[in-house]
């Protein structure tokens, strides 16, 4: 199990991206072709985590226990995104920044929450995801800083609370960290496999979603593969 320090020093990473992301989107707009290669980067990264962190620990395990974690995540990711749209709909119409800011606070906890639970696993694996989660929370501070100065925030406000819900990345790796460190057998292989589920998600529904939004091109194509044989390689020097 890694010390809690190094968990907090990892993630707090993401923490300065943040605040990096926030302070450049209220500057100038990122161009939405840069958000969507930073999208499809931290796609190539989180999907080889999965891949080759993930994956070769829930191999041998009794089935049973993967399927049911991976269920588990799955209907985790679905019941909040169900949350998500309700709480859009009770606003809609309004200029209230409370469903953007409640969603995207969620989103970073189980980031943190998962980040911890790859600290259980050790510090490479630690890090290889600190480095995918700061990826995306650059491409993630810079949607939220924008979108808050669009609905009339002023700048201050449009930098300072992405940045205090990125503290939700720290909070939560510390907590995973401590909850799941001791954890073994069938319990372990639910964890896993809900944290592979949680990670999918986060690619398939989340961040290609999002790039997507821009035209698509073989440059953003490429930009996913090329941070899948990134984080495939930094795992391949451990």
């Amino acid at each position: 199990m890694t010390p809690t320090w190094q968990v907090t020093l990892f993630a707090l990473v993401p923490v300065v991206a943040m605040a990096v992301a926030a302070v450049l989107a209220t500057a100038r707009p990122v161009a939405e072709r840069v958000r969507s290669l930073l999208q499809h980067f931290a796609a190539g990264l989180v999907t080889a985590i999965v891949a080759v962190e993930l994956l070769p620990d829930v191999h041998g395990t009794n089935p049973l226990w993967v399927v049911l974690g991976f269920a588990i995540g799955v209907a985790a990711m679905l019941g909040l995104r169900a949350f998500g749209l309700r709480l859009d709909e009770r606003v809609e119409g309004t200029r209230s920044n409370a469903p953007l800011l409640t969603t995207v606070g969620i989103d970073l906890l189980i980031d943190g929450l998962l980040l911890g639970m790859a600290f259980t696993l050790g510090s490479s694996q630690g890090a290889l995801l600190t480095l995918a989660l700061t990826v995306e929370v650059l491409s993630l501070g810079t949607t939220v800083a924008a979108q808050l100065v669009t609905r009339g925030a002023s700048r201050a406000t449009a930098i300072t609370a992405p940045i205090a819900l990125s503290l939700l990345v720290t909070g939560g790796a510390v907590l995973g960290n401590t909850l799941l460190g001791g954890l073994s057998g069938p319990a372990y292989a639910i964890v896993i496999s809900f944290g592979m589920a949680a990670l999918l998600y986060l690619v398939v529904e989340e961040l290609l979603v999002e790039a997507h939004e821009e035209e698509d091109t073989a440059v953003g194509v490429t930009a996913f593969f090329v941070g899948f044989i990134v984080l495939l390689l930094l795992s391949s020097l451990e």
